[in-house]
């Protein structure tokens, strides 16, 4: 398909959907790694940095779904829907790093230490 005048009307649905799926998945392995951690305690450093990555990923996942958006004229789901649903993703995806930081982990008690 060459990319004429009339190419920004195209539909880019399967383009939108896929890097939702990407974004919920990214999310799915982000909230298994910290109740992995929640629950053995093993691996601190390493988890914090896997789900420091996997924030900053799902950051990605935004931007990129809201440039596909940008260039697309017909949308599979409305605009504002789409913009609430990538926003809530991440910032769910926010709200996993937040049990990890240094000052709220660092009150954590393993429960072996009670």
């Amino acid at each position: 398909m060459s990319k004429g005048w009339l190419s920004w009307t195209r539909s880019n649905d399967k383009a939108i959907i896929d890097v939702l799926v990407e974004q919920a998945e990214n999310l799915v392995k982000a909230t298994s790694t910290l109740v992995e951690l929640m629950t053995k305690y093993e691996n601190v450093a390493e988890c914090l940095s896997k789900i420091t990555d996997m924030e900053h990923e799902g950051d990605e996942f935004v931007h990129k779904l809201f440039s596909i958006i940008d260039q697309t004229f017909v949308t599979p789901i409305d605009r504002e829907d789409i913009s609430k649903l990538t926003s809530s993703l991440d910032e769910i995806l926010d709200y996993t790093q937040v049990p990890l930081t240094d000052s709220c982990y660092s009150k954590l008690i393993h429960p072996l230490y009670l």
